[in-house]
């Protein structure tokens, strides 16, 4: 096996380990949105069970459902809308928050098309990035960046 191949594996499952051990999740780019989230809006970081209708819980109930996509994906995918807020976060290539748009759902239901034949409810990206408030997520970038260093 190449030594590079090999070093690179060992980084992952090491970093993989160390989320789970810290998090108490397994490792995913939507849980790592969730947890982008989490720390922008002060909310409880996600627990390993799933909660029908929302990824994230605010201490006084606020339910906010968490889309993880790349910049290019056409559509956003919704099972339900039993959330208060929907929060789409774009991630770049070093998996670091790219950008960030929050929704309330009574805005984001009339958006969306019902996709009766695979029970989802469909809103298209810039659609909703439109309609949605862009989050400032340059603190949390910065600490991001701040923590690599």
């Amino acid at each position: 096996m190449d030594t590079n191949i090999k070093v690179t594996l060992q980084h992952s499952a090491h970093a993989m380990q160390g989320f789970k051990r810290e998090f108490g999740v397994e490792l995913s780019d939507s849980r790592l949105c969730e947890i982008y989230v989490a720390l922008q809006f002060g909310l409880p970081l996600p627990s390993s069970g799933n909660r029908p209708g929302c990824d994230l819980q605010g201490c006084d109930g606020t339910r906010y459902q968490v889309k993880c996509r790349k910049a290019e994906t056409q559509n956003l995918d919704f099972n339900n809308f039993d959330f208060d807020f929907a929060v789409l976060v774009n991630l770049s290539d070093d998996y670091l928050p790219l950008g960030m748009w929050m929704l309330g759902v009574d805005r984001a239901r009339p958006l969306a098309t019902e996709r009766g034949k695979f029970r989802k409810f469909q809103i298209v990206q810039s659609i909703f990035k439109g309609a949605a408030d862009p989050v400032d997520i340059a603190d949390l970038k910065a600490s991001l960046v701040g923590a690599s260093a």
